[in-house]
């Protein structure tokens, strides 16, 4: 619930910041929006993912070695990641706005360094709140009134960034007791290599799924149509921030039982309740769409039926998957899986983005969207099942 609330934060600031910046400049926010999300699933390094059933039942002492573990990963990797997206949005961006488009690239991209798996893994929803919805909505709201009274769009991505630092930094006090050099210790080489593989995977991933805008503008989506699939977008992630809120709050559930084995009622139940919350924010889409272009972007430009549809169809196939990484490939240790799936969505949805846009505007790329993540779906649901029924079913309790 909480990660629920940081997610949709922002809609605090959208009626402020669009009118402010105009369509190309909400252009350059997503375009920073898209080049943050790739390099925060780089400096999360598949933490989210793997993360809660390491720390799941556990004690204290074990779950804050595993979170000193992550930290020294991902903070190796928070200079180069978050340098390197600001560097793309910037390039991407219309020259007047390239700096908002940097600075809203690392304010996402700090992201990464969330502690949220942390406190989803060991069940700790109001240190979740403290350290991670609260910073984020914090960022958006002081953001308001320097809005309104400098009329300077960059203050939304500099309060974000200074928040998200400090609720970071509040965490590994909290988790860890300090920062005492003698409890850090060089993680194992067989986890990083594991986390780096998925990280990488999802990474690759994000070009059918952060990355499309820049892939349309590539494509030769003019302003108007890159506003509008941006929209699209963006209403889209916001109604999945329940999706994603589901997916966390079951997935040291779904792990933490003691047996050593997954569970086909908690599996089952987990993916029934996702598949509900994926047609739910479906349908929110779609019905919400052209009412949130009016009072969130200003009717700043205009939303199709077309993209309305294929934006709440992708939302169903999206649920499906995360419940699929998430509560029955993760828990298994089937990190393979889900890195070939997102390969393979990638595979599939960039050319369809870049092919489809030239031809259908933004709902040709949402199209592609739509397809890569049907693959994801087919080729994960496909091995959940193999595993269920074949062979291997005695991974399951």
């Amino acid at each position: 619930m909480w990660q629920m609330v940081g997610a949709i934060a922002p809609l605090l600031v959208l009626p402020i910041l669009v009118p402010l910046v105009g369509a190309s400049g909400w252009v350059a926010v997503s375009l920073g929006q898209a080049f943050g999300a790739v390099g925060a699933v780089g400096i999360g390094l598949a933490w989210p993912i793997l993360g809660p059933s390491r720390v799941a039942g556990r004690s204290s002492r074990h779950a804050s070695a595993v979170y000193r573990e992550s930290l020294i990963m991902r903070g190796a990797a928070f200079v180069p990641v978050t340098a390197l997206s600001a560097v793309l949005a910037a390039a991407f961006a219309e020259g007047q706005h390239a700096i908002l488009a940097a600075l809203t690239g690392v304010a996402v991209a700090g992201y990464g360094l969330s502690p949220g798996w942390y406190y989803i893994g060991t069940g700790r929803p109001l240190d979740l709140l403290q350290h991670e919805t609260a910073p984020r909505v914090l960022g958006s709201v002081v953001a308001l009134p320097l809005l309104l009274m400098t009329k300077e769009p960059l203050a939304y991505p500099l309060a974000l960034i200074a928040f998200n630092l400090a609720g970071a930094w509040l965490a590994t006090r909290r988790i860890c007791g300090g920062f005492a050099l003698r409890d850090w210790r060089t993680p194992d080489p067989v986890s990083v290599r594991s986390h780096l593989r998925l990280a990488v995977s999802a990474a690759v991933g994000a070009g059918y799924t952060s990355l499309v805008i820049p892939l349309a503008q590539v494509a030769g989506l003019n302003v108007g149509g890159l506003a509008s699939l941006a929209g699209a977008l963006r209403i889209r992630a916001f109604a999945q921030a329940g999706v994603s809120a589901g997916t966390s709050a079951v997935q040291g559930w779904v792990s933490e039982d003691g047996s050593g084995k997954p569970n086909r009622r908690r599996i089952a139940a987990a993916l029934s309740l996702m598949s509900s919350l994926g047609v739910i924010a479906g349908l929110s889409v779609y019905f919400l769409l052209p009412i949130a272009v009016i009072l969130l972007f200003q009717g700043a430009f205009q939303v199709s039926d077309s993209l309305r549809l294929v934006t709440a169809a992708t939302c169903v196939f999206f649920a499906l998957g995360s419940s699929l990484s998430s509560h029955v490939l993760a828990p298994i240790g089937a990190a393979r899986v889900i890195a070939h799936s997102r390969l393979a969505g990638t595979v599939v949805g960039v050319p369809c983005v870049l092919l489809l846009a030239q031809s259908y505007g933004a709902t040709g790329a949402a199209t592609g969207m739509l397809a890569a993540e049907m693959v994801v779906v087919l080729i994960q649901g496909w091995r959940a099942f193999f595993i269920f029924r074949g062979p291997d079913a005695g991974v399951w309790r």
